[in-house]
């Protein structure tokens, strides 16, 4: 499965305090309705594509459908982080069972970051281990699952690729491992420009990423027959001001600090518009991610943009659905689908809290506290909540403000 043998190009490969009018406040609120706050709860993983090529990964089991925190997709399966530090995994139909979707028992609490390649899948633990599982079956198993001394301690990320792993040390160092026999394209071989001052890694089918201190962009691998599509080579919009990087299959994508995303690679055959950035994109995009033929980006605000997907590569992944048109706050990409994850703000009541608490209670709840304006009250004590703008229970985009009228206590008092 890992060797470099590349198909033809339509077939799958692998603090100011305002006085304001309470009445006018709530006169201009953008209101949902609570019915829709009752389907739209924390931590909600969202999943399109699959149209044609579907192991179950598009099927979102109940224990991912709240309190998760994190998502990572990948081919045949997807995995997921819920709050209480534990993994879910799904998907593995048919013949694509390679052990991936088996958690092991390390796995089910003290996970801070999870990662997913085709035929395994990554944890990082509290303690700055990594533990990996799957790599079952005929030539599935290539050395990614074999964590190294060195990456049972002090890990502070981890990304899979097609066929290795990657893990970012807390000295800022990159480690690499797999890659056995054809797999090998030297993706593995971990360049010194990686071995101090990155920030972050991203791994592909044939590229390995990483993100510098200074805003540059590395890439390594890419090397022998049928590999290089242009996703190693690095443009010069990228070698700055990057921050964040997401390796996709033959080609590559960098967040730039003015919220514009960069493509490159797609060479050859392989060009399916992943790598024509949308004039959406161009601005106000606070994440991404990479698939085969499409890339996603996460605009301010939750909506979630899709392109690519042309000919015969469209699975439906690039069709945001809906309920991905707002509200996300992460997204994952792999060959046939997409991932979102929900979660809105969902507004607290707060009135009778002091503002402190208040505060403390609105962030939680994924909005922002804006403006706070205060008012003589008989009836209520100094520095206690006597009004918000957003009717409690009310679903809004995340970050959405929360504006606050704080009592003075009584007049002359």
């Amino acid at each position: 499965m890992f060797g470099i043998v590349e198909p033809a190009a339509n077939s799958r490969s692998r603090s100011v305090r305002p006085r304001f009018c309470v009445l006018a406040l709530v006169a201009a609120l953008f209101v949902i309705p609570l019915s829709e706050g009752a389907a739209r709860p924390h931590g909600t993983v969202l999943a399109w594509g699959c149209r044609s090529f579907n192991t179950g990964q598009c099927t979102v089991p109940a224990a991912a459908r709240s309190g998760v925190t994190a998502i990572a997709a990948s081919d045949f399966h997807n995995l997921a982080l819920t709050q209480n530090g534990s993994v879910l995994a799904w998907g593995c139909g048919g013949d694509y069972d390679y052990g991936q979707c088996t958690v092991p028992a390390a796995a089910a609490s003290g996970v801070t970051a999870i990662a997913a390649g085709p035929a395994h899948s990554l944890a990082l633990k509290q303690d700055g281990s990594v533990i990996a599982w799957g790599c079952g079956g005929i030539n599935h198993d290539v050395g990614q699952c074999t964590v190294p001394a060195a990456a049972t301690s002090g890990v502070t990320a981890i990304a899979a690729g097609d066929s290795f792993s990657l893990a970012l040390k807390s000295d800022g160092s990159v480690l690499a491992w797999g890659c056995r026999g054809n797999s090998d394209v030297g993706q593995c071989t971990v360049p010194s420009s990686a071995t101090t001052a990155v920030t972050a890694i991203s791994a592909g089918l044939y590229q390995s990423l990483a993100l510098k201190q200074n805003g540059g962009v590395i890439a390594w691998g890419c090397g022998g027959i049928n590999v290089d599509y242009g996703q190693c080579t690095v443009p010069a919009a990228a070698r700055s001001g990057v921050t964040a990087i997401a390796a996709g299959i033959r080609y590559s994508l960098a967040l730039k600090q003015d919220g514009s995303v960069l493509a490159w690679g797609c060479g050859r055959r392989f060009d399916f518009g992943q790598c024509t950035v949308p004039a959406a994109a161009t601005s106000g995009v606070t994440a991404i991610a990479a698939g085969d033929a499409h890339s996603l980006a996460l605009k301010q605000g939750g909506t979630v943009l899709a392109w690519g997907c042309r000919g015969s590569t469209d699975d439906g992944q690039c069709s945001v659905p809906a309920s991905a048109g707002r509200w996300a706050t992460a997204i994952s990409a792999s060959e046939a689908q997409s991932l979102a994850l929900s979660d809105p703000c969902l507004v607290p009541r707060v009135l009778g809290m002091r503002i402190a608490s208040a505060r403390l209670v609105i962030t939680q709840r994924h909005c922002r506290a804006g403006q706070v304006g205060y008012a003589y009250s008989r009836n209520s004590k100094r520095d206690i909540v006597i009004s918000q703008s957003r009717r409690p229970g009310q679903v809004l985009p995340p970050n959405s403000k929360v504006n606050l009228i704080v009592g003075r206590g009584r007049r002359g008092a």
